[in-house]
């Protein structure tokens, strides 16, 4: 496991420096799994035919996605 983080120097206190990674080269690929997630949310919430109005239905769909990103995310 590593750390990738800004220049703050409260990093550099806290985090110990062997996993300790300064730059966004780490995160590229985590901030683009959050933005299709972002994506997908909103499009649960167009009104649309295939659009559920029930929260069961937007938890299981929900809880799937990141079980998605998360098993695809390990394989990077």
């Amino acid at each position: 496991m590593r750390y990738c983080t800004d220049r703050l120097e409260s990093y550099r206190k806290l985090l110990p420096a062997a996993k300790h990674w300064i730059g966004k080269g780490g995160t590229r690929h985590i901030e683009r799994n959050n933005l299709n997630f972002r994506t997908h949310l909103k499009r649960w919430q167009r009104q649309t035919i295939c659009f559920s109005r029930e929260d069961e239905m937007h938890e299981a769909v929900t809880k799937l996605n990141v079980r998605h990103l998360n098993a695809h995310q390990h394989l990077l």
